[in-house]
């Protein structure tokens, strides 16, 4: 198993990083590691988004998302998040 830093799907701004592994099987799997303060903005919210739909636009086979996202699926939201 290799891996490698994917700076290239990592948007300015935002908490997270995304390692991308390289499986003995010859799969690879993008790994994001995200942290979203409560009460964040927008900006940062669509910023989020966006580096989770360059992750899903690559030629991965497998896409995980772990971390604090500090959603409440209880209230409406009014952005991506809440």
């Amino acid at each position: 198993m290799s891996y490698k830093r994917r700076h290239d799907i990592e948007i300015l701004g935002t908490e997270k990083i995304w390692i991308e592994l390289t499986l003995k099987c010859n799969n690879n799997m993008l790994i994001g590691l995200f942290y979203r303060p409560p009460n964040t903005n927008a900006t940062i919210d669509q910023s989020l988004v966006n580096s989770i739909d360059l992750a899903f636009n690559t030629a991965n086979d497998n896409v995980v998302m772990l971390g604090p996202l500090n959603v409440s699926l209880s209230r409406p939201s009014s952005g991506a998040f809440v």
